[in-house]
């Protein structure tokens, strides 16, 4: 990999080590901290009150989405798969898959799999939208059945508010991460054509990034 392969990971790893940071420290400077304050304030406010038809709908919704989203990560992912094992890919294999990640050179020497080569690692991140989006869809339905089960005496030790908030996060953070996906996808599908354009992809992402996760929160 090049420098600007090198410095375009590094600054797309870096930014989300730093909210992650920010989130942990102070949840209510980001808005992943923030939103994670008001679901759980939302899950007390419609277990407490039995708010049955609202916990469905709104669970329904995201059900929706997950689904929507994972189908096109998988046919994303697919497809991408189907091009590169084409019978015309001939300089497809683990030698030279070898040699393009740990030669700089390689782009030059072997251009046919050094193509191929990022193709699957972008098919690699639709495989693993897909998989967060099935993770989250799993949570969501457990959330929409949990969450209407209401604290009987056999029960209080299963359900809970603390429970239930931290099921829906944990769907909403995997939701949140296949999205995340999509993102990347966007610089990604930019190195096929250079290494610049994805390092300069992967720093229009991050300004984009910055100001939906922590700049709008401290306007706000």
């Amino acid at each position: 990999m090049d420098f600007y392969t090198i410095s375009a990971l590094t600054l797309l790893i870096g930014y989300h080590i730093i909210l992650i940071t920010i989130t942990k420290i102070n949840p209510q400077n980001s808005f992943q901290g923030r939103t994670g304050i008001l679901r759980k304030q939302w899950v007390a406010h419609v277990y407490n009150n039995k708010k049955d038809m609202v916990v469905i709908q709104t669970v329904r919704n995201w059900l929706l989405s997950t689904i929507h989203f994972a189908s096109a990560s998988l046919m994303f992912a697919l497809g991408i798969i189907g091009y590169v094992m084409k019978d015309d890919v001939t300089n497809l294999n683990l030698h030279l898959m070898r040699e393009v990640f740990f030669d700089p050179n390689a782009t030059t020497l072997y251009p046919d799999a050094t193509f191929s080569f990022k193709l699957l690692i972008i098919s690699f991140v639709f495989f693993m939208n897909f998989t967060n989006f099935l993770i989250s869809n799993r949570g969501f339905i457990h959330l929409g059945l949990t969450s209407t089960v209401y604290a009987e005496e056999n029960t209080k030790e299963l359900v809970s508010v603390d429970w239930l908030s931290k099921l829906m996060n944990t769907a909403q953070l995997h939701f949140t991460l296949g999205v995340r996906g999509f993102y990347f996808a966007i610089p990604l599908s930019l190195w096929l054509i250079s290494s610049k354009f994805f390092f300069g992809g992967a720093v229009c992402l991050i300004f984009i990034l910055a100001y939906v996760d922590l700049w709008s929160c401290r306007k706000a």
